[in-house]
């Protein structure tokens, strides 16, 4: 009888790339681990405690909403989603107890992202990497209004990798309404009007300027990258979605620590 809880979750886990669930829960942690490191002020060790504690549990709980709607068994799937209600109303519960607001603003963001996951799992990290900062500085009782920025760029992101994903994942049985080469054009430009947008973001709101150089660095660098190792062939999407997610990634941590 002790076996059978481990032996339902190794069969729900393999019906589940691993792929998957590791980019999920590195983005969500990640995020958080960096928001957490990056908010202003000083903060208790159990606020930090029960914060990462929140994170754990809330990552928990998307990856078992995941698990559970990729299992055909209902047996399985029904464990699996309860044992994810648990942990999600458990980072809930910690974090009404730190924040009232952070609470209900964490069920929210896993209501979001658990509706998006069903369809689109990399709308979903996207909008994780927005998300995650503003619960954890929420949370700590530090939201600032620099946050926002985050929004237009993840926003950017978001659409520049679209383009990306048309150029090479296009459906052959339908016509493009754009060249492929119009897709990774359009791409670019974003890139560049994100790190436009952070440079004079970062200039209103008085960003440490080491950091908003290396963001706008790293989204400049992107275009080339991509444009010398990416191509119009099916094969290279995923090095074209890396250089432009990593790219995005460092430039959100960069605004993060700088704007603390």
């Amino acid at each position: 009888m002790s076996q059978q809880p481990l032996s339902i979750a190794k069969t729900a886990l393999l019906a589940v790339p691993a792929t998957t669930l590791i980019r999920q829960n590195v983005v969500w942690l990640g995020l958080s681990i960096v928001a957490m490191l990056s908010a202003p002020g000083q903060h208790d060790g159990w606020t930090v405690f029960w914060v990462i504690v929140a994170a754990v549990l809330a990552a928990m709980a998307l990856t078992g909403v995941h698990v559970a709607r990729a299992n055909e068994e209902p047996r399985i799937a029904l464990t699996v989603l309860s044992a994810a209600a648990l942990a999600g109303m458990g980072a809930v519960l910690i974090s009404m107890i730190l924040r009232p607001l952070s609470g209900l603003f964490l069920l929210v963001v896993l209501a979001v992202l658990i509706v998006t996951g069903k369809q689109r799992p990399f709308v979903t990290a996207a909008l994780s990497v927005m998300l995650a900062p503003w619960w954890v500085w929420l949370a700590l009782g530090q939201w600032h209004w620099q946050l926002i920025v985050l929004a237009p760029l993840i926003g950017l992101g978001m659409v520049a990798v679209s383009h990306l994903l048309d150029t090479h994942a296009w459906p052959e049985d339908e016509e493009r309404n754009l060249p492929a080469r119009a897709h990774r054009w359009a791409a670019w430009l974003l890139m560049a009007l994100s790190g436009i947008l952070l440079i004079l973001a970062g200039l209103a709101a008085d960003v440490s300027q080491p950091l908003l150089a290396l963001a706008g660095i790293v989204l400049a660098l992107a275009i080339p990258l991509e444009a010398g190792f990416g191509s119009n062939s099916s094969s290279s999407a995923r090095i074209s979605v890396r250089i432009v997610a990593s790219a995005y990634l460092i430039a959100v941590a960069s605004w993060l620590v700088g704007i603390a």
